[in-house]
């Protein structure tokens, strides 16, 4: 979140472009691609198994990370 901040404010200030949807959306893709990546690979689809596992609880940190990063705006509404 800090480094959208950041980026946002190097923006001009009558610029309506805001760097969080664009990280938000590029994140979500991974996590796209990630989920199809593994149920590609894994017939059996998703088990409870796989929800104990370190790489599932990454993947899902990775997915909140993008939900919140799609909500940063530039202006305060």
């Amino acid at each position: 979140m800090y480094l959208v901040l950041t980026l946002n404010s190097r923006l001009a200030d009558n610029d309506l472009f805001s760097w969080g949807p664009v990280i938000g959306c590029t994140l979500l893709a991974l996590c796209i691609r990630i989920a199809f990546s593994h149920l590609s690979s894994h017939p059996q689809g998703l088990t409870f198994a796989l929800l104990g596992e370190p790489n599932f609880i990454h993947f899902c940190t990775l997915f909140l990370l993008a939900a919140q990063t799609l909500k940063i705006r530039r202006h305060r509404e």
